[in-house]
């Protein structure tokens, strides 16, 4: 077979330009957008509060929580994950109000705080949304709002800018607790959560709290495996035991909803990246 002639290149020639929004190999391919094509690898953390395990004691930092978890024998918490308002929040504002009016009328009891699985702010956790997407949403609810990062959390748009889970850290993980002035006419006071991934004690359940990271799918490295392994060995046996995480570990969408309902394989899960809001209900083992 014949091979192709090649062009033979004369010096000073003047070479055919390549039209705008063009590529060199496939034609009609435009630039890269920011969104479809963002920085989704894997992200250094942040330095704990403390050092290991990174328990943090609910009754301890709450004690009116602590007590009315004691005396109820019961434990009611708002599960709640991917709730950044972006740039409409008329979605995240009508969750809120339900939240809040779930504080006043204590049916199924009052909750006693929310768990955020993750995706405060959205795309990227900067710190400048989360006064629109977090602070002015929860003005109103006035029970504490623990958390564990999502992906979003993490993720940077500019290294320049910021620095990943700088806006999540500014609030969930400060040594001494304050109030932001970012916060404006919405104040809440900031946690000291001791890590990004840690776990809740309560009365009644332990609830192992992790961090999947950046990347789709969720990604740990082998320091925090270690530890979730060891909070697992380690936890008392006489409570609950949960397992909160953003990514999910599966995905049961895509069964049949008989397979679901008779299966008996599908139980509650604290995951976030796709997940609705839910209540939580703990009561003693017998």
């Amino acid at each position: 077979m014949k091979r192709p002639a090649q062009a033979v290149l004369h010096p000073g020639a003047i070479r055919p330009r390549h039209k705008p929004k063009q590529s060199q190999a496939h034609p009609g391919v435009s630039a890269l957008h920011p969104v479809s094509h963002r920085n989704v690898g894997y992200q250094p953390l942040p330095r704990p509060l403390g050092l290991p395990p990174y328990h943090y004691d609910l009754a301890e930092h709450f004690p009116t929580i602590g007590e009315d978890i004691t005396k109820e024998k019961k434990m009611v918490f708002h599960v709640v994950g991917d709730t950044g308002g972006i740039q409409d929040g008329e979605f995240q504002n009508n969750v809120a109000a339900q939240m809040v009016d779930h504080l006043s009328s204590h049916k199924g009891g009052k909750p006693q705080f929310c768990y955020h699985v993750g995706d405060v702010v959205y795309y990227t956790g900067m710190r400048d949304d989360y006064y629109g997407q977090f602070y002015e949403p929860y003005s109103q609810y006035d029970v504490p709002i623990l958390s564990i990062p999502g992906n979003h959390d993490g993720e940077v748009d500019d290294p320049a800018a910021q620095v990943s889970l700088d806006g999540w850290v500014d609030y969930f993980m400060q040594a001494e607790p304050d109030v932001d002035p970012i916060s404006k006419d919405a104040p809440r006071v900031q946690l000291n959560l001791p890590n990004v991934y840690w776990t809740l004690v309560t009365p009644l359940a332990t609830i192992i709290g992790m961090y999947t990271n950046v990347p789709e799918g969720g990604s740990i490295d082998s320091t925090q495996q270690q530890w979730v392994t060891h909070e697992f060995s380690t936890a008392p046996k006489d409570r609950a035991l949960i397992l909160a995480l953003h990514h999910p570990v599966y995905i049961v969408r895509c069964l049949p909803q008989r397979q679901l309902q008779n299966g008996g394989r599908a139980r509650k899960r604290h995951l976030g990246h796709r997940s609705r809001t839910q209540s939580g209900l703990v009561r003693p083992r017998p």
